[in-house]
């Protein structure tokens, strides 16, 4: 079974029940049940950004939501490994340095999963043959 690791942004779609792609759709069904699907850890700190510049509404509050979503649907959290985090800074070029994004493409690789993502800089990434990608 293909494992699916949950950009950020794929995410808070999948969370509040957005429209994704008939890939991104299919893809879970695939994962579901296995533990396949993945969030990282990183994503979390992302959604607490989120929450504190109010850019996003997380109900009750950011960590709650994100702990919730991640039980009720069964997801695992992959963490933040020493390992992933150095190769995230030997990524093959050229690549943005954001470096969640980064962080996020670098524990794709160590779980050998495809990033599910809205980002084009991603996508684009993935296009180039870096990492496995699907366009949620």
């Amino acid at each position: 079974m293909p494992a699916v690791l949950l950009d950020t942004n794929a995410l808070i779609y999948v969370a509040k029940d957005l429209s994704i792609s008939r890939q991104a759709r299919s893809a879970l069904r695939r994962a579901s049940g296995s533990r396949q699907i993945f969030v990282s850890a990183i994503s979390a700190w992302e959604i607490g950004l989120l929450a504190a510049k109010q850019r996003f509404r997380f109900a009750p509050d950011a960590r709650t939501w994100f702990f919730d979503f991640i039980a009720r649907e069964d997801i695992s959290i992959a963490s933040l490994l020493p390992e992933i985090m150095f190769d995230s800074w030997s990524l093959p070029e050229p690549l943005h340095a954001d470096p969640a994004d980064r962080l996020i493409i670098s524990t794709a690789r160590h779980l050998n999963a495809s990033v599910m993502t809205r980002d084009d800089r991603i996508l684009d990434y993935a296009k180039a043959g870096y990492v496995e990608a699907i366009a949620c």
